[in-house]
C-alpha cells in the first residue's frame, strides 16, 4: 500500500460492506485511465457476484476518498467520467463533484461541473445530481452554507427568469440565516418530472424551475 493510501484526517467508513477497512486500491498512485478502466470492469461485472459487489463498494469508497487525498487527480478522473458515453459513469462523477464543492480552492470548478451534470442529456444523470446533493446535506457531507451558495449559483446559470432567481436568492438567504442560528431544520432538494425542487421542512419554498 502506498504512502498516500490512508487519508488524513481519519476517514469514516460508509454504511455498506467493503473488502477492506483501509484503502487498498492505491488510487492516488494510479493513472486516470487505470481508474476509469477499473470502474468500467466493476460496472460490467455480474451484479449478483458477491466479490464484484465488494470490489464495487471498495472502489466507490476510495474514489470518494481520492477527492480529499488528491483533488487535482480527482478532477482529472471526474473529467474522464463526465466525458464517457456511459451514463452510469457520468453518474459516478456526481458524488465526487459534490464532495469537491467542500474544497474552497476547487469550488468554482466543482460548481461548473455540477451545472454540466444538471444539463446532461440523460434524465438519470440530471436526476442524480439533486439526489446526491440532498443526501450530502442530510448526512453531514455538506454544510448548509455551502448548499445555499450552490443553489444560488444554480439559479443564475440554469434560468434567466428574474422571478425564479429572486426566489432562489431568498432560499439562499433563509438557508444562511438558518445556519447562523444553529437551527436543525434541513433543506431538501428533489428531482420531479424534469424539474429541480428546493424545499425546507418538507414545504416547497421556491418555484419549481426547469433546466432542460
Amino acid at each position: 500500500m502506498g504512502e498516500h493510501s490512508k487519508p488524513d484526517p481519519e476517514y469514516e467508513l460508509p454504511d455498506y460492506r467493503l473488502r477492506s477497512q483501509t484503502p487498498e486500491l492505491n488510487l492516488p498512485e494510479r493513472s486516470t485511465g487505470a481508474i476509469h478502466d477499473m470502474l468500467s470492469e466493476v460496472h460490467a461485472a455480474d451484479v449478483q457476484d458477491e466479490e464484484s459487489g465488494l470490489q464495487g463498494n471498495q472502489l466507490s469508497w476510495e474514489m470518494d476518498l481520492l477527492v480529499d487525498q488528491n483533488p487535482d487527480h480527482a478532477k482529472a478522473l471526474i473529467e474522464s467520467l463526465m466525458a464517457s458515453d456511459d451514463e452510469w459513469e457520468r453518474m459516478a462523477a456526481t458524488t465526487m463533484v459534490i464532495k469537491l464543492c467542500n474544497h474552497d480552492a476547487h469550488r468554482d470548478w466543482a460548481t461548473e461541473s455540477m451545472i454540466r451534470l444538471l444539463e446532461d442529456e440523460s434524465y438519470e444523470v440530471r436526476g442524480h445530481v439533486p439526489e446526491m446533493l440532498d443526501a450530502a446535506v442530510k448526512n453531514g457531507g455538506m454544510d448548509l452554507r455551502t448548499a445555499g451558495s450552490l443553489i444560488s449559483d444554480f439559479s443564475m446559470r440554469i434560468s434567466d427568469r428574474a422571478e425564479v432567481m429572486r426566489d432562489l436568492k431568498s432560499q439562499r438567504d433563509r438557508t444562511l440565516g438558518q445556519a447562523a442560528t444553529g437551527a436543525k431544520q434541513g433543506i431538501h432538494i428533489a428531482h420531479h418530472n424534469g424539474d429541480v425542487v428546493v424545499a425546507k421542512d418538507g414545504l416547497r419554498i421556491n418555484q419549481r424551475y426547469d433546466y432542460e
